[in-house]
């Protein structure tokens, strides 16, 4: 049997991954609510007090009424209300390693009628109304887990410098209208609330020390919620359903800070959304146009003063063209995910012509192998985390080696992407129709797959595996080992393997290169020597066409490794431009040391080649600090007997 892959190589891979980073990171969802559950308790003066578990926020609601007429007359009661909250909510995530803070807040103004009517032995209640407002959120997210408040307060969006690297501030605000209409009739009652809201967003992101990434732009939002149950006295029980459909078309650029000009391009393009290609200082322009879906059960109960708004399963799907000024084409990502599920994402690439190219079309499983710990009554049911996890893990290894034994690179408890291109999408679809045939058990899961023996495309096939029932990690990767053993024709053990290719999450297969632009990399100080002796070199000369500050700071760097400089006191270019040289020492020092590179080539060369060969080198040797302060002191007596 053949076990090569068929998949993408390296490159691609890597390319479909940052594509699917930056729609991830980019794109923006207009839509708002909580997904969670909330717990409420109204107070007099129309003041509530409201907690979400999930989102760890607290929520603050004030409202006032006037009203008058008489629900009982025959034009109803009239009433004008107003109300506004405001909720603060603070969420550390041990996995990425980062603290988030969000607040947000609304005001509106609206008018109700309501109107009460006997109808049969009953008495039916009638109320409508409409209103109107503003509605803003700011979330800000900091490296580092359990960051406290003080540290949020210090941070200015609107400032680019204020924040830390890796930290990230979404801003937006929206207009919006609402309609509400409610209806009970003996115990009987329901209610329809829709909402419709425009505004614009705006996202700020600390790449590194010299660079942010800003992207903004208008978008719209309409969320619908329909419930119905029973209502007696003060008590009132409703089940229904919250759907939320947004857009948003947002330009992103990255920004270096150490150019002015790119500065002052930031500034327009924050008041704006538009910056011209080919500005200095300013590169990695895209335009991210998202819709996005999102269906989710929800029960609400009341009991006087009490409430309780509780989140069921949640479906959402979105979206995200990505394009780039210039670029013949574009691509389109695709993101699936239903309930607990196994999320599906899906990219797609196209021509300038609007044609897919599907040979390069990919589909990506996220399987979450960290199976959340069994409750008390669980574990004296026999469940254990461990042993769930670790038999995930073998039955995922099984069906992407076709080893019964199930060992293999995938670890218990770890986060895997499967990644299939459409040639091995298309291997495992006819795979599975072979293995549903061999199961000869009238709509069985497998045939459900497959759509019952009828024709079935890779798309379709690839959502229904995120789509049906026994899509959750566990029982997908029981499925995908059940469709490597009856891929022969025969369930006898005999596995036939699933050819797909296993990666980690995009954001870890990014971070994977050492980077000496972060502190802790051992190389860091050199760097900013090179950076500095860089800044200089403009400074003398003036800016060179064409010339990349940063690239060149990076050429340096490699180039005083490969050489084995100790520090870099200072950067040249030769005669020809194309040259370039590191220095250490005084440049009219007979001691000094000095190392050439291809400055040029540097430039051009993505700032993933640098880092690529820097790692290629090795780690940093230890430099020796006396011996450094020993060279130090002799350049200096030597420059003051030179005067």
């Amino acid at each position: 049997m053949n076990q090569a892959s068929t998949g993408p190589g390296p490159h691609d891979a890597d390319r479909d991954a940052q594509i699917i980073a930056d729609a991830q990171q980019g794109a923006f969802d207009p839509t708002y609510g909580s997904t969670g559950t909330e717990f409420a308790a109204n107070g007099p003066g129309g003041r509530s007090l409201g907690l979400n578990p999930g989102e760890q926020s607290v929520k603050h609601t004030q409202s006032t009424q006037q009203s008058s007429g008489s629900a009982t007359q025959p034009l109803g009661e009239t009433s004008v209300r107003s109300a506004s909250s405001q909720s603060l909510g603070v969420v550390s995530d041990a996995d990425a390693k980062t603290t988030t803070f969000s607040l947000e807040a609304d005001a509106q103004t609206g008018l109700e009628q309501s109107r009460q009517t006997k109808l049969g032995s009953g008495t039916l209640n009638l109320e409508a109304g409409v209103a109107a407002g503003q509605r803003m959120r700011y979330t800000l997210t900091l490296p580092g887990t359990d960051q406290s408040l003080d540290a949020a307060t210090q941070v200015n969006p609107l400032q680019p410098e204020s924040l830390p690297v890796g930290a990230r501030a979404v801003l937006d605000s929206q207009a919006f209208a609402q309609r509400e209409v409610k209806a009970d009739l003996q115990q009987v009652a329901m209610q329809s609330k829709i909402t419709e809201a425009s505004g614009r967003s705006y996202l700020i992101e600390r790449v590194d020390e010299r660079h942010v990434r800003v992207a903004t732009g208008p978008n719209d939002a309409i969320e619908a919620a329909n419930a119905i149950g029973l209502k007696a006295g003060p008590a009132q029980a409703l089940v229904g359903r919250t759907d939320r459909l947004g857009s948003s078309r947002v330009q992103s650029a990255q920004f270096d800070l150490t150019d002015p000009r790119a500065v002052d391009a930031m500034t327009a393009f924050a008041r704006t959304g538009e910056v011209a290609p080919g500005t200095p200082g300013v590169d990695q322009i895209q335009t991210l146009e998202r819709i996005g879906f999102s269906s989710q059960q929800r029960m609400q109960l009341q009991l006087g003063p009490l409430d309780a708004d509780l989140g069921g399963t949640r479906n959402e799907g979105s979206q995200i063209r990505i394009s780039e000024p210039g670029q013949d084409g574009y691509a389109v990502v695709q993101q699936l995910k239903y309930g607990d599920n196994v999320p599906l994402t899906v990219l797609r690439h196209y021509d300038g012509n609007n044609v897919e190219r599907v040979q390069e079309r990919s589909y990506r499983f996220e399987i979450d192998g960290d199976v959340a710990a069994p409750g008390l009554m669980q574990r004296l049911g026999g469940r254990n985390e461990a042993s769930e996890e670790k038999a995930m893990a073998q039955s995922l290894n099984s069906a992407i080696s076709g080893d019964m034994a199930g060992t293999g690179e995938i670890q218990a408890g770890q986060k895997t992407t499967l990644v299939f291109n459409e040639q091995q999408m298309q291997a495992l679809l006819q795979q599975t129709q072979t293995a549903a045939t061999a199961n000869k058990i009238g709509a069985s899961p497998l045939a459900l797959l497959v759509g019952n023996g009828q024709a079935s495309d890779t798309e379709q096939f690839a959502i229904a595996m995120a789509r049906n029932v026994g899509g959750q990690p566990a029982a997908f990767a029981e499925r995908l080992q059940r469709i490597a053993d009856g891929a022969d024709g025969q369930f006898d053990g005999r596995l036939q393997r699933i050819d797909a290719d296993v990666a980690p999450r995009p954001a870890a297969a990014i971070a994977a290169v050492p980077d000496p632009r972060d502190p802790a990399h051992p190389d860091h100080g050199l760097l900013q020597q090179c950076t500095a002796a860089v800044g200089r070199l403009e400074g003398a000369h003036g800016p060179t066409p064409g010339m990349d500050s940063e690239r060149l700071a990076l050429g340096s760097l490699v180039a005083a490794r490969e050489h084995g400089l100790q520090r870099v006191d200072h950067v040249l270019l030769g005669n020809d431009p194309a040259r370039g040289f590191v220095v250490q020492g005084a440049l009219d020092s007979p001691a000094h040391l000095r190392g050439s590179f291809d400055a040029k080539a540097a430039q051009e060369a993505p700032v993933e080649a640098s880092l690529q060969r820097l790692q290629a080198l090795g780690p940093a040797p230890e430099r020796d600090a006396a011996a450094l302060e020993q060279a130090t002191q002799q350049e200096s007596v030597r420059q003051s007997q030179a005067r």
